[in-house]
């Protein structure tokens, strides 16, 4: 027998997001400047959708274990050092950030 947690999703720093409310609105999302027209603020993206402080410091776990702040210094980087050479398309070629 499994039990069920009847604890919503949520989002460890953050007290509003929802992320059924969040995905279902995902076009006003983009409308309401959460995602800058180049893409190259992540963090302040992550920190607007999620309703997380400034001074975030949880570290995000993945291939590598990352803050937001680090992220976001990989991305202003740009493709210097190889930072970007994991993303590919469709395709299997290289995508430029």
């Amino acid at each position: 027998m499994t039990s069920k947690s009847s604890k919503p999703p949520y989002t460890i720093g953050s007290t509003n997001f929802d992320p059924d409310k969040f995905f279902d609105s995902w076009e006003e999302v983009l409308k309401n400047g959460f995602l800058t027209p180049d893409g190259s603020e992540f963090r302040t993206c992550i920190l607007n959708i999620f309703g997380l402080p400034v001074n975030d410091t949880y570290v995000y776990h993945a291939i590598a274990s990352v803050t937001l702040i680090q992220v976001q210094r990989a991305i202003a980087a740009g493709a210097n050092a190889g930072l970007h050479a994991w993303y590919f398309d469709d395709s299997n070629q290289p995508v430029s950030l």
